[in-house]
């Protein structure tokens, strides 16, 4: 007779013979579950490690989203927003598509306006889980695509699994909009200096970016891609005339700083001075300030360096001076 004690160890032992093994020990054949590969466990466990940040104690029905649709024709008019992204980026066209499955995370967490996504079959369940955690629902479109197809769409061999074309916002928001933490742009060329900028300006708790129109938007694709999303993150305001919306704001008491190379103060010194109200203004790449935007400024701010060094990348000294800005709390 056997004894109760053992009971519960013995179902549970018994319990844990799954259908597939009990069909190896039957047949004396390994089931094709049991013959996975490392890499495809490491990739199912990565897509599963993305997905269960946003389910966890959630009851979230995965059909929240329109279901997802497959496409296999690269010419497919639903896909326009993704064609031929290189040659377009390189044209100097700015396309509010960004890329990456961590650059949706973010947009996603700063509700950005996803207008469709593009992923592959291997990274869709991510991607819908992703989407059905937004509230209030998403109208996001999911078209899923293979890699080759992809590849054929964009231009060039896509390594990627994910791009999501956005509704650039309207920029026309008023200057009081921007808060007192600022960031001024004047006529920046490349998307990849205002995206870097855009991130730390988010970084280090400025809540504004006014940015000259003469110049690049934060919102394209070379922006985004290096701001990895950021950018929603603060409020935007795009201008015809950056000298008048900086005397604007002093006048509201935001105090315009701009970084040129024999500033009058260095970053240290520079919160004190300013407090917690003001807009700090960064000229282009190759001419710096211009003479109309250098008479705004209250205060100028240089960054000391090594006299073999001509100057800093203005990605690199906005990063210094955002962190020398930063609220005093962070």
């Amino acid at each position: 007779r056997r004894d109760p004690r053992v009971e519960p160890s013995v179902r549970t032992d018994q319990e844990r013979v799954t259908p597939a093994r009990r069909a190896e020990s039957a047949s004396g054949e390994r089931s094709p579950s049991s013959e996975r590969t490392a890499p495809s466990i490491v990739r199912s466990w990565h897509r599963l490690h993305l997905a269960l940040p946003l389910c966890l104690g959630q009851d979230l029905p995965m059909s929240r989203n329109p279901d997802p649709t497959p496409i296999s024709d690269s010419d497919d008019p639903r896909l326009a927003p993704f064609r031929s992204l290189r040659a377009r980026t390189e044209r100097g066209e700015e396309i509010p598509v960004a890329d990456g499955l961590r650059v949706l995370e973010t947009l996603v967490s700063l509700g950005a306006p996803i207008e469709s996504v593009v992923t592959t079959p291997e990274d869709l369940p991510a991607v819908s889980a992703l989407l059905a955690s937004v509230s209030p629902v998403t109208e996001a479109v999911i078209f899923v695509v293979a890699r080759k197809v992809v590849s054929q769409l964009v231009g060039y061999r896509y390594h990627g699994g994910v791009m999501a074309s956005l509704v650039a916002p309207a920029t026309t928001i008023p200057l009081e909009a921007l808060g007192g933490r600022v960031i001024a742009l004047a006529r920046l060329d490349k998307g990849d200096n205002v995206g870097a900028i855009a991130r730390s300006a988010l970084a280090f708790g400025f809540t504004g970016l006014l940015f000259d129109r003469a110049g690049t938007s934060p919102f394209g694709r070379s922006a985004l891609r290096v701001s990895r999303g950021t950018v929603f993150g603060l409020a935007v305001r795009g201008t015809d005339d950056l000298a008048t919306d900086l005397t604007a704001l002093a006048a509201r008491g935001v105090t315009p700083v701009g970084a040129v190379q024999n500033g009058s103060v260095e970053p240290g010194a520079l919160a004190p001075m300013v407090g917690g109200s003001f807009a700090l203004v960064l000229g282009n790449e190759g001419e710096g300030l211009s003479a109309a935007v250098a008479e705004t400024l209250e205060v100028t701010v240089g960054i000391p360096i090594d006299g073999r060094v001509e100057s800093l990348n203005v990605a690199a000294a906005a990063a210094i001076l955002c962190h020398a800005l930063r609220p005093r709390s962070r």
